[in-house]
């Protein structure tokens, strides 16, 4: 994780830096995301952080907030301001969270010209978050940053590795 943080902070905070963070189904998974977000953002003076999923239909059927505001309030009690947290509360797949980001800053930004995307998620998941930014962002500088997480059961991997083939074909 270290290496991964020192690689995102020699970059320099530049206006327009977004922090994005892929929600997951797993609160564990979930909470060592945004955890990262948060001490990523907190050394970007500018940066905004936009956390990223819906997912109430993959989840627990007792869960009735979003990955994205369940997030916001983990960034907001390790003293994020919300002031600087955007919500994408209408994903429900990787891929959707990249269309719905875009669409996002489109509707809601116009004028936000996005010039590094940080992207946060667990290692396994950053070949296809990395590959699906820069397809959406080609004139955009994407950096990966993945937090610490353990929570992948081989067959969940092994899915990855799939999707990751499929999408390095098309």
């Amino acid at each position: 994780m270290d290496s991964e943080l020192i690689m995102v902070h020699d970059t320099g905070a530049l206006a327009g830096d977004v922090v994005l963070c892929f929600g997951n189904k797993n609160e564990e998974t979930l909470r060592a995301r945004a955890t990262h977000a948060s001490q990523i953002l907190s050394k970007y003076d500018g940066a905004l952080l936009v956390f990223s999923g819906d997912g109430r239909k993959r989840s627990d059927s007792r869960i009735t907030a979003t990955e994205a505001s369940r997030m916001r309030e983990i960034a907001i009690s390790l003293g994020i301001p919300d002031s600087r947290i955007l919500l994408e509360e209408n994903s429900n797949t990787t891929e959707e969270n990249v269309e719905c980001f875009q669409k996002m800053l489109v509707q809601k930004m116009p004028a936000f010209k996005v010039t590094q995307i940080i992207a946060v998620s667990c290692p396994y998941h950053m070949d296809r978050v990395e590959i699906l930014l820069q397809r959406a962002f080609p004139e955009v500088a994407v950096v990966r940053s993945p937090c610490q997480s353990n929570v992948v059961s081989p067959q969940e991997l092994q899915n990855e590795r799939m999707r990751v083939a499929r999408l390095r074909l098309q």
